[in-house]
């Protein structure tokens, strides 16, 4: 009978996808996962010949991979020359190498089977793999033999790991007719011997380039029966296992800088193995430790972190995988009450908390705030009482850990558009200014005229501190910015929740107009009923404009006559509840000049000649000036006059 293992992937929320069935003879179109990139690529193998079924004999391999949506496997079969069967077992994070390795079949060589490391570009795609170098290092020395009696009599070479640069590791076997090794070790009590004759095996470390160097040596004399690699990371971080004697021990070396890390000892434990399983781009390595208290012993699956602490996963995986998270999937076996219980679970290594603080860029110490004020720049008009430009609020911005400490070298990612609805701007809102943002190291993203959502990503460095400035829009109201960040602490990338910060745009302390003798009008094209806000001064010279106004017309009565009637002043335009750009006729462009401070009022014209003679005697009595030619009372075809207060 066949035995059909379901290998699947789990997504986010737990949910499985058959990937293959494969018994225990391959059969052609069978596929085997080796490898997983972040884009959700499957690597391996599948079978392109194989022997007939039940029948022994040698199956033909072709590397494969499978897309996101676990579609049915595309095979290549761009094998070495003369090589007959070829597989991925690893694959970059980043999907540009692909690494593994090519056989040959050799009559009466090691079964007739040559395997030669060999790796494939990526770059133009999975669906076209260029075929790179075959790695025969026949000729680098080895130190030793390996506690591995699985391997010991293999010839040939593979690679086992590759990273984004086109570092790889793997594994030689060279011909060596004068070379012998009697290797011993202890299995739950029993010794046992393995002996081999002309073959050296050694680890290799690949370049960038391809150049091929043992690393029993680059690890040093630190374990004298040598060395297996299983991973490299992104930072040339080679994890792996050494031995001394016949014990094994996990390791850390890095590559560029040739520091080498053996897994700590345990205080108390009176013996330990460890064995390196995997490392991430964290440098946190997955292994399988087995330790001994006296006679008391135990075998589990530890994750050992680049500060040397030990993350007891509680079990002893048969299979475990670890990400870029520090998330650990993996299933193991336990023997309950006559039977065995497997199960797959998932866990989180302890995460570093990491918080966004963004506060005004000014002496002492940073007090983050969630809100902000500041006026509106003045571009597109030259009356302002602080100045015509770009308004600019200066902040900065920096990680901190709980500590309070900051943290260096955060990345840091700004997004930001106006709040809709905000300064009075109804009902319109398309290509709404959101302001500029400009960073101390020169990044510049937004607009303070019209414009699409900001956008922006910079770096605190090894400050530890972004100085940031906000330019504001002509036009009031909120912009609403979030910021996220992301740092490497204690070896870990941790990324914060999002930081969200208001900058409220506007002019303090406008208030709607209202007075005897007056009809402020409201209501506005494209500002709803948000017209008529003015300062405190405003209101009180408006309203002394109505009374002076009736004064000057009851005084027009001729003795003894009734006074004529006072018509209401009616107030077609004052400004914005927060001030600002005043765009009543086309989206964020005036035509109002001003009407931005809450200090410029348009009286509407629907007055006799005699009515706007007696008006136009008390605006000065009343703290007003006629700025605009086209608005003011020498202007007969004015159908409103424009006062500014003094």
């Amino acid at each position: 009978s066949r035995w059909y293992p379901v290998l699947a992937r789990w997504e986010p929320e737990l949910v499985t996808r058959r990937l293959t069935q494969r018994g225990i003879f391959y059969e052609v179109g069978d596929f085997e996962p080796l490898g997983l990139d972040d884009n959700g690529i499957v690597v391996g193998r599948t079978a392109i010949e194989a022997p007939p079924s039940g029948q022994s004999g040698v199956t033909q391999f072709g590397t494969a991979w499978l897309d996101s949506s676990l579609a049915a496997p595309a095979v290549h079969t761009q094998n070495a020359p003369g090589a007959r069967t070829s597989q991925w077992l690893a694959v970059s994070r980043s999907a540009g190498r692909a690494v593994g390795d090519a056989y040959t079949y050799t009559p009466g060589a090691c079964q007739g089977a040559v395997s030669h490391a060999a790796s494939w570009s990526l770059l133009g795609g999975y669906d076209q793999p260029a075929m790179g170098p075959v790695l025969d290092a026949t000729s680098i020395p080895c130190r030793g033999c390996k506690d591995q009696p699985e391997i010991i009599g293999s010839l040939g070479n593979t690679l086992v790991a590759v990273n984004d640069a086109g570092e790889a590791v793997g594994m030689a076997s060279a011909r060596d007719p004068d070379w012998y090794c009697r290797l011993a070790f202890d299995y739950w009590g029993s010794r046992y011997v393995f002996e081999t004759h002309g073959i050296r095996e050694h680890a290799v470390y690949v370049g960038p380039g391809g150049s091929i160097t043992d690393l029993d040596l680059l690890v040093g004399p630190i374990f004298t029966t040598g060395v297996s690699p299983v991973g490299i990371d992104n930072a040339g971080e080679i994890a792996g296992t050494g031995w001394v004697g016949n014990m094994p021990t996990a390791f850390r070396y890095g590559a560029r800088s040739g520091a080498t890390v053996s897994f700590p000892w345990v205080p108390g434990a009176t013996s330990m193995r460890s064995r390196a399983r995997q490392i991430n781009n964290q440098g946190h390595v997955l292994a399988n430790l087995s330790i001994c208290y006296g006679y008391n012993c135990y075998t589990k699956t530890v994750v050992w972190s680049p500060d040397d602490q030990i993350y007891d996963l509680g079990e002893d995986l048969s299979w475990a995988s670890l990400n870029d998270r520090n998330e650990v999937v993996g299933s193991g076996c336990r023997y309950d009450y006559g039977r065995y219980v497997c199960s797959i679970s998932k866990w989180q290594l302890p995460q570093a908390k990491l918080t966004v603080v963004v506060s005004r860029n000014e002496a002492g110490p940073p007090l983050g705030a969630s809100s902000f004020d500041m006026l509106p720049s003045v571009t597109s008009s030259s009356l302002s009482p602080y100045g015509v430009g770009e308004q600019r609020l200066d902040l900065r911005v920096h990680c901190e850990k709980p500590s309070g400490e900051v943290a260096r070298d955060c990345d840091l990612d700004f997004s930001w558009r106006a709040k809709t609805g905000s300064g009075g701007h109804t009902g319109h809102d398309t290509n709404r200014p959101p302001g500029r943002i400009e960073t101390a190291n020169g990044r510049s993203a937004g607009a303070t005229g019209p414009g699409v959502a900001g956008a922006l990503s910079d770096g605190t460095g090894s400050s530890g501190i972004l100085g940031i400035a906000y330019l504001a829009p002509e036009a009031s109201g909120e912009t609403e910015i979030e910021v996220r960040g992301g740092a490497v602490i204690d070896g870990v990338r941790v990324s914060t929740d999002p930081a969200r910060v208001t900058i409220r745009v506007g002019i303090d302390g406008l208030a709607r107009v209202a007075g005897q003798g007056l009809n402020v009008l409201h209501g506005s094209n494209m500002h709803g009923d948000n017209n008529g806000y003015g300062t405190p001064a405003m209101g009180v010279a408006l309203r002394g404009l109505a009374t002076r106004f009736a004064a000057a017309l009851e005084a027009t009565a001729p003795p003894g006559t009734q006074s004529p009637p006072v018509p209401t002043l009616v107030i077609t335009a004052i400004s914005l509840p927060r001030g600002g750009l005043f765009d009543f006729k086309s989206e964020w462009t005036k035509p109002h000049v001003s009407h931005r401070f809450g200090d410029d009022a348009d009286v509407d014209m629907g007055l006799t000649e005699d009515q706007k003679k007696a008006l136009a005697g008390v605006l000065n009595f009343a703290g007003f000036d006629t700025p605009e030619e086209a608005a003011r009372p020498s202007e007969p075809s004015a159908t409103h006059w424009h006062l500014r207060l003094r």
